[in-house]
């Protein structure tokens, strides 16, 4: 949700890590360079920063720069810690590849809840705390052995 209780879409979650991407790195974020990294026109960039400032997300100057409210800030980290942990999950414990690792985990973080992550969470830290080092030996092989019904495997 957004401010006030306004509906973020999916979409307009991607816009808002995408500014918080280029925010973190150049302290701000322009259309082309938002365009460029989402694969989208400028217009459509344009269209999501007024919706967004509208949402009180995001502070956009027209032709300029844009950057996150506090507010919009705060869920583009939360939003980036989801895919980091999911993205971990899918490459340290059931060996995906980055690449694809890294678009499902996009994907996901969408749609996964509250619980899930944070039963994630509760699964690392069992893991790491509990199980005795290399006690994993052999998960790779396991996991990799499960194969998926022709069709529905994506690679």
């Amino acid at each position: 949700m957004g401010a006030g209780g306004k509906k973020i879409t999916s979409n307009m979650e991607d816009y808002l890590e995408a500014v918080n991407y280029f925010e973190s790195r150049n302290g701000f974020a322009r259309v082309s360079d938002i365009a460029a990294r989402l694969g989208v026109k400028k217009s459509s960039v344009n269209t999501a920063f007024k919706n967004l400032a509208g949402k009180g997300m995001l502070k956009h100057e027209r032709y300029g720069s844009a950057c996150l409210t506090a507010a919009g800030k705060r869920l583009a980290c939360e939003l980036q810690d989801k895919e980091d942990m999911l993205f971990r999950f899918l490459t340290e414990y059931l060996f995906i590849d980055h690449d694809t690792a890294r678009e499902e985990s996009c994907k996901l973080e969408h749609s996964v809840s509250g619980l899930t992550l944070a039963r994630l969470s509760g699964f690392f830290s069992f893991i790491e705390k509990s199980l005795p080092s290399g006690s994993l030996n052999g998960l790779e092989s396991c996991v990799k052995r499960i194969r998926v019904k022709k069709g529905k495997e994506k690679r």
